[in-house]
């Protein structure tokens, strides 16, 4: 492919941006409130965030959370039609008489108040934003189900930004090719996750840990950097962590950056110059979210507050005797974790009817490409020869070991508890394999899997059709994803048919 220019370039980038933010808002709109995927529960810590009320452990949802989420919530998710009278399913709360309505809300209160709400102890920093946002939607007269959509329609900027994140990182794996430096974006402007499109820290995840990504490759390509960049790279990872726990594998990275940067050093005798720039960039990761820790551990008596959720939820911790005894450690349960791991990354979790919102056929697709080009572009950078720069196999190296490292902290917790009477994960299906967890990897993953298929293009001679190929690929998801939400868009309890109060 020829060069592109510059100027092209960031403006094919906008506009796949522009695509992206349209595509979401349409989506988000499209689908009704409080979904399948823990929804209600993250639309509660954002309306208590929103009041200054920062839970201080596992607490009930607020009596006003739970009013607007029972006003709204549709069972179109769960429950075929064909369970209620008539075929249809109870009807939006904005048609119901005021006496049935308040009876209805009042019911709902006091069963709520009966059990806790499993998210309330995540890190904040998603909900510190949208609780803002939040509180701006009110000041415009936005209320119940609208000002609930408007917390999702945060996505739309953000899905943006994911975007053009996605197109640096790409920049600095692949500087000379722009079937990549275009390809990846593409991707992520189309691809197909429904965790966008609904209220939830996995939309702010991928944009926390692709910048600090993509700072940390800054460094450490070079091996150097002012004061400046490891300040950013310092405070976007501990942004990270603050945004969701699963971005743990991302302290990985910022240790081997800083692990390169004073080997280096040494050999160049300059290490009195780089010891404080390594020191501010632990101190800009430890400081905001070691403070977030400590107060986790004086009010909840552990630094993460995974122990309350974990009992919340009916997990218990295995003996050291049993974490061998599990299904992953074997082929066929080692391939039903992973491609659903795989598979959710790509299209999500939703359920429509009580039926997913996928194709096995393309559901195989998903895991099997991703496993093969993500393969093919590890390979690349680990074999001998000048296909790629240092700063390249760097980068590329670094991004494979975010992914890996990423699914193997699902694939540990996994293994780590015993699931007792819990629905997902649970004893039957014993995996916590969510794709959207590890979204913090998605701009690495979404390069690689670029590069992989470049690269195995250009070993069959067909290099130049590896961007016209991504260009398939990102309209054939996006019809499916249409298809597939065909009943969506016509549901009575969405955006598009909601009544003001």
């Amino acid at each position: 492919m020829a060069p592109l220019p510059r100027r092209r370039e960031r403006i094919l980038v906008g506009a796949l941006c522009a695509v992206a933010a349209i595509r979401v808002l349409v989506f988000s709109a499209a689908f009704p409130l409080f979904d399948n995927v823990d929804e209600k529960s993250h639309f509660d810590v954002v309306y208590r965030y929103s009041r200054g009320d920062l839970p201080r452990g596992l607490e009930p949802k607020s009596a006003g959370a739970v009013r607007i989420i029972r006003y709204c919530e549709t069972w179109e998710y769960l429950s075929a039609p064909e369970k209620y009278e008539e075929g249809r399913t109870p009807p939006p709360g904005w048609t119901v008489g005021p006496e049935v309505l308040r009876i209805a809300l009042d019911r709902a209160v006091a069963d709520e108040a009966r059990v806790t709400n499993a998210e309330s102890t995540q890190p904040p920093l998603y909900y510190l934003v949208a609780g803002a946002w939040y509180r701006l939607g009110q000041l415009l007269g936005l209320r119940q189900g609208f000002g609930a959509y408007w917390i999702r329609f945060l996505n739309v900027p953000l899905v943006a930004l994911i975007v053009w994140v996605v197109h640096l990182v790409a920049r600095a794996l692949a500087p000379g090719e722009a079937a990549i430096r275009l390809g990846a974006p593409l991707l992520a402007a189309f691809l197909p996750q429904d965790a966008f499109f609904s209220i939830g820290n996995d939309v702010l995840s991928p944009l926390t840990a692709g910048l600090a990504f993509f700072a940390l490759l800054s460094i450490g390509a070079r091996a150097t950097g002012g004061m400046g960049i490891h300040a950013l790279a310092g405070l976007a990872v501990s942004a990270s962590l603050l945004t969701k726990l699963t971005n743990l594998p991302i302290l990985a990275i910022a240790a081997a950056v800083a692990a390169i940067e004073l080997i280096a050093a040494r050999r160049r005798g300059e290490l009195p110059a780089v010891w404080p720039r390594v020191v501010l960039l632990a101190s800009t990761i430890a400081l905001p979210a070691g403070a977030w820790a400590l107060r986790n551990y004086v009010l909840m008596g552990d630094f993460t507050g995974m122990a309350q959720k974990a009992a919340r939820l009916g997990w218990t911790p295995k003996p050291a005797a049993e974490l061998l005894h599990h299904p992953i450690f074997t082929p066929a349960g080692s391939w039903q974790f992973l491609g659903f791991v795989l598979a959710s990354f790509w299209r999500g979790e939703f359920t429509w009817h009580g039926t997913p919102l996928a194709w096995g056929g393309v559901d195989l697709f998903y895991a099997a490409s991703s496993l093969l080009l993500v393969g093919v572009a590890a390979a690349a950078a680990f074999a001998r020869g000048p296909a790629e720069s240092c700063g390249e196999r760097f980068g590329i190296r670094a991004g494979l070991g975010l992914v890996v490292l990423s699914i193997l902290l699902l694939a540990w917790g996994s293994i780590a508890y015993d699931f007792g009477r819990c629905r997902y994960p649970s004893t039957e299906f014993p995996y916590i394999a969510s794709g959207r967890l590890i979204g913090g990897a998605m701009a690495p993953f979404l390069c690689l899997y670029a590069i992989g298929l470049k690269r195995l293009l250009s070993r069959l001679g067909a290099g130049r059709a590896a961007l016209p190929l991504l260009i398939l690929l990102a309209l054939a998801m996006v019809s499916m994803e249409v298809v597939l939400s065909l009943d969506v868009f016509g549901s009575r309890f969405n955006w598009f048919h909601m009544v003001a109060p």
